[in-house]
């Protein structure tokens, strides 16, 4: 019986041992980690110097050893990562300026494999009739299943309006197609009768864009759906939830251009967006206290049900307050701000308790770090039923680097 206890223990151990992965050390010290949300964490590393603009990649996730090492030269010194919750592809840009149109990117499928190239967008939005080229203005850009999706505002002074552009390249073979979105006066505009057309998520080939009524609350918003390539598929109205909800500005939240390029979406009273077929709405609404709540669309009946949500004390500012969303499968996170800058996590179940963590830049780039109450240094990815963490304060070190898995 001893005999199998010490076995047992040894066994043990063993297990304890192999929880923890160490990576070894490259030319360059790693410099960066960001998580590739179901993948894992990817580190980064390129020529301290300067001299090499090579980045490095190499993915790590509870296998012994790193996944897979890539590499790509940008052709600049900032690459902007777009990735949304369920890509299949990410895109490390190197401009957000299109002035001319053209930008270079690295596209990044989950095999590891690095296919970078360049494009021009104008050479389609040209085709769109009544575009002027200099009076438009990038608003988003965002990674769905099937497409790398561009959002521009377009400002006609001559007409009187605006519009919105959405400009299409599919994964595959990198074709744009650009579509008008929506158009709004400028008097509709400001008198907020309607809003502007906005991404809200995507499904499969089903990209979601909405448009908010602001004066006509029994239908608050029309939802549009498109494929990849620019075809439009359906237009709906969704009424708003019964309720008053304290107005905010709308912001960017996430690895995504609207993030890089501080775009404000105006204000608004609740976030609508779409996650996994289903359309969902956040709302901050007083009812004796303060809460931050969610709700679900159910299209049979037209109704919305109060899926999680509580108490949240909303930060003091004597302007609105801004919200941005990142929406994962587990919830959604909640960029707020006022006095003070919070991100509160909520999920699409009333079994699990809100999460509330200081924001901090590097939770933009470590989605699941939402999930958890987060240290400073702290780097977590959830992976089929385990959590992988590392400690950032490695970073900058020219020697190894390690990881720990832990069961949830």
């Amino acid at each position: 019986m001893r005999y199998i206890i010490f076995a047992a223990i040894c066994l043990n151990l063993a297990f304890l041992k192999a929880q923890e992965i160490e990576i070894p050390k490259e030319q360059y010290p790693f410099s960066e980690i960001f998580e590739w949300k179901g993948m894992g964490g990817i580190l980064l590393n390129k020529d301290p110097r300067g001299v090499l603009k090579k980045k490095n990649l190499t993915l790590v996730n509870t296998e012994k050893t790193r996944v897979w090492q890539q590499s790509f030269n940008p052709n600049g010194e900032v690459s902007y990562l777009i990735n949304q919750e369920n890509a299949r592809y990410i895109y490390f840009l190197d401009n957000l300026n299109l002035e001319d149109g053209r930008y270079s990117f690295h596209q990044l499928n989950s095999a590891g494999s690095v296919n970078s190239s360049t494009t021009n967008l104008m050479s389609v939005i040209r085709k769109l009739e009544g575009i002027e080229i200099g009076n438009l203005e990038l608003q988003e850009v965002v990674t769905t299943d099937k497409a790398l999706v561009h959002v521009f505002l377009h400002h006609d002074k001559k007409a009187g309006k605006y519009s919105e552009i959405a400009v299409f390249m599919t994964h595959h073979n990198l074709m744009n197609y650009a579509v008008v979105l929506g158009e709004v006066s400028e008097d509709d505009r400001s008198k907020r009768v309607f809003g502007g057309t906005q991404y809200i998520g995507s499904t499969g080939d089903k990209i979601y864009f909405t448009r908010n009524r602001f004066k006509d609350p029994k239908n608050g918003w029309v939802i549009l759906e498109y494929t990849s390539k620019g075809e439009l598929k359906g237009e709906q109205n969704i009424p708003r939830p019964p309720g008053t909800f304290a107005v905010h500005e709308r912001v960017g939240f996430g690895m995504c251009g609207s993030y890089y390029l501080n775009t404000s979406f105006g204000e608004e009273a609740g976030a609508l967006y779409h996650h996994n077929g289903k359309l969902y709405f956040s709302g901050i609404e007083n009812k004796g206290k303060t809460l931050l709540n969610v709700y679900e669309f159910v299209p049979t009946s037209r109704q919305w049900i109060l899926v999680s949500g509580g108490e949240w004390k909303l930060p003091e500012s004597k302007k609105p307050a801004k919200m941005g969303i990142q929406v994962l499968n587990e919830g959604v996170g909640h960029y707020l701000t006022g006095s003070e800058k919070k991100i509160d996590f909520r999920y699409f179940s009333a079994d699990h308790p809100a999460v509330l963590n200081t924001f901090a830049d590097q939770l933009i780039f470590n989605p699941s770090a939402m999930l958890f109450q987060v240290q400073k240094n702290d780097f977590v990815c959830l992976l089929n039923g385990v959590t992988l963490h590392f400690d950032r304060s490695q970073l900058g070190k020219a020697e190894n680097v390690k990881f720990e898995i832990q069961k949830q």
